[in-house]
């Protein structure tokens, strides 16, 4: 019994200290650090994984980009190589058109002729100067390199019904190589001058009609000079019409 009684007086006396322990209030944390805790905190990893995801569909985007642009450099190159070999081609007589006209079945020398002539307006149109003086170096030389062989042929592509406003650089062409040899006798000047007219040459048609009148003073050389004259007139008044008025000075009325 006073063994029972001494453990009683133990607990009793410990009592005020377990109860005091138990009841006293918490211990706040200091916010200091886990205030630079939050603020060191990396962002959520989840937005880094969107960028890289991003950046890699653009890498990719750019690659196929640049595949595409060496393709089309690749197509583009064999395209020009293709067509510069055509252009010799046509150039060097490899291409034959067809005509349908009598005259020219009649005349193989002829059909060629106006086959080069036809290559030859092609390439001007597109601005092949370089192939289509080698066509027109052919047709001189199929035709004929004299000045009454080069003139008649430019008379003939501007007058004859079946080639009238269809060939006229090519007359102007060859008109011009006659020109280029010096005096003309005054048909040819003639030539030369109708020549110039129809491609817009006006100026020009009126001197050289006007030297083949000097050389032989013909009724038909006078009528197309007062054509070209007559055209020229209005061609200086159309300008001067369209010319834009300059007001020198300042202030109004």
């Amino acid at each position: 019994m006073q063994l029972k009684a001494v453990f009683v007086g133990i607990a009793l006396a410990s009592t005020p200290f377990l109860v005091s322990a138990v009841t006293q209030d918490p211990v706040t944390p200091d916010p200091v650090p886990l205030l630079d805790a939050i603020q060191t905190t990396a962002p959520p990893s989840f937005e880094l994984r969107g960028d890289r995801s991003e950046i890699e569909k653009l890498r990719a985007a750019l690659q196929r980009a640049e595949e595409a642009a060496t393709d089309a450099r690749q197509r583009s190159k064999a395209a020009v190589g293709e067509l510069d070999e055509a252009l010799t081609i046509i150039a060097n007589g490899g291409l034959a058109f067809q005509q349908s006209s009598r005259s020219n079945a009649c005349n193989p020398s002829r059909a060629r002729i106006r086959n080069l002539i036809t290559q030859y307006e092609w390439m001007k149109d597109r601005g092949h100067e370089t192939h289509a003086t080698t066509i027109l170096t052919r047709v001189v030389k199929e035709n004929g390199t004299k000045n009454s062989q080069l003139d008649s042929l430019a008379r003939d592509l501007m007058t004859n019904k079946e080639t009238s406003g269809k060939f006229n650089r090519a007359a102007l062409a060859l008109a011009e190589l006659m020109q280029k040899r010096g005096s003309l006798k005054d048909s040819y000047q003639d030539t030369v001058a109708l020549a110039m007219f129809l491609n817009g040459r006006v100026s020009d048609a009126v001197a050289a009609q006007t030297r083949a009148i000097k050389s032989r003073d013909r009724s038909e050389y006078r009528r197309r000079l007062m054509v070209y004259q007559a055209a020229l007139k209005n061609s200086a008044e159309q300008t001067k019409t369209t010319r834009p008025r300059i007001l020198v000075g300042g202030g109004g009325q």
